[in-house]
């Protein structure tokens, strides 16, 4: 199994550091940004398993990073942190695709659960979607695939 990769996005490194503990004492690997700029990079370049993204940074909001991540991976868990328990921030950012909504300080315990959880969801829902997918094109021709030319056509 492939070590699981997280991007933790906050720029307050005295949030991220017991974070990135926790995170790397489950096996995990962590990758760190301090604001969205980094971490647009960091998420093109390396494609994490999950995110977990301070609501405000220097450069902007979770908001502005949200958008992007989704259109390039509509699985990927995001778990938002946020100083602030304002209830219409926690609605913008579920409606642009979160996960979770976390208000700091975050108990580290409560923040491995959820995003434990949180990953294997959207494991389930990826693996439920292929295998939809596989279903519908067995709908559709059931006879694909079956002689020996376009098995042999596959395979190469």
């Amino acid at each position: 199994m492939e070590q699981i990769r997280v991007l933790l996005v906050d720029d307050d490194r005295t949030v991220r550091d017991p974070i990135r503990r926790v995170l790397e004492g489950m096996g995990w690997a962590v990758d760190e940004a301090a604001d969205l700029a980094v971490a647009r990079r960091v998420f093109e370049r390396f494609r994490p398993d999950a995110v977990v993204l301070d609501f405000q940074l220097p450069d902007g909001t979770a908001l502005d990073l949200l958008p992007a991540i989704r259109r390039e991976d509509e699985y990927v868990p995001v778990l938002i942190l946020t100083g602030h328990s304002e209830i219409d921030v926690a609605v913008a950012t579920i409606k642009a695709g979160a996960d979770q909504f976390l208000v700091k300080p975050v108990e580290l315990g409560t923040l491995r659960d959820l995003l434990q959880r949180t990953l294997d969801e959207r494991r389930s829902a990826r693996r439920g979607r292929a295998g939809a997918r596989l279903e519908r094109r067995e709908e559709l021709d059931p006879f694909a695939g079956e002689s020996t030319a376009i098995r042999t056509l596959e395979r190469e």
